[in-house]
């Protein structure tokens, strides 16, 4: 096995928590680092008791939350003793949520509400696996460009962790756009460790559209992406 092991989720998944701690579970690592900021852990912990109320939509509530890759990751590290570290940029971090105000406009609130928030993640892991499977896709899906400065700075603090602690496995958990074996990407910036690279998966999945109607989705899921973000900004 790997020392470093790359796990690539889908943000804001309501089952993501349990899906990812079970899969930390088999995993076993000895270190694990999380696409999350110490910026946006302070800032969810100081603005989560004013803005969680009830009836709010899943997909804003996740938001103001500590990510669910973090919740789980921490979940795992306090019960074995296994340390939890945020890598992800406090600059970047601090663009994305100056938008956190625009998913509380009341034409938002209301269109949330009426999303198909399982027919959007059922596509998004569709996306995901398709992209994961044929670089050919991914290449195109990411043709717009990647913030480099971000994935070096993650890559370089993921490289500190592992030369401080030469002996242990490592896992790192983050969005799967930025484990895609195309140059720039954090899984590319790190390749020369030798990392495997996992896709998790969720709890439940339609196997049909991830096979069957996948190739027919390609083009209807690279605009549904751009939908996706702008209504729910990265972590």
């Amino acid at each position: 096995m790997s020392r470093l092991i790359l796990l690539g989720t889908i943000h804001r998944d309501p089952q993501g928590e349990e899906a990812l701690l079970r899969t930390i579970g088999e995993l076993r690592p000895e270190l694990i680092t999380v696409e999350v900021s110490p910026y946006a852990l302070r800032f969810r912990k100081r603005h989560a008791p004013r803005l969680l109320r009830e009836n709010l939509p899943l997909q804003v509530a996740e938001f103001i939350l500590p990510p669910y890759e973090y919740r789980a990751a921490k979940a795992y590290g306090l019960r074995c003793r296994v340390p939890v570290i945020p890598v992800d940029s406090c600059l970047k971090s601090r663009v994305l949520l100056r938008r956190a105000v625009e998913l509380f406009s009341a034409e938002n609130l209301r269109r949330l509400k009426e999303e198909d928030l399982k027919g959007l993640l059922r596509r998004e892991y569709a996306l995901a696996r398709r992209c994961w499977q044929d670089g050919f896709m991914a290449q195109w899906f990411l043709s717009n460009g990647w913030d480099l400065r971000r994935e070096r700075a993650m890559a370089r603090r993921i490289r500190q962790i592992l030369s401080r602690h030469p002996t242990k496995r490592l896992l790192h958990v983050g969005g799967w756009m930025h484990m895609l074996p195309l140059p720039g990407t954090l899984f590319h910036l790190l390749e020369d460790l030798g990392p495997e690279r996992r896709l998790l998966e969720p709890l439940t999945f339609d196997e049909n559209l991830s096979n069957k109607r996948l190739r027919a989705m390609v083009v209807r899921d690279f605009y549904f992406w751009f939908y996706f973000r702008r209504a729910h900004p990265g972590p």
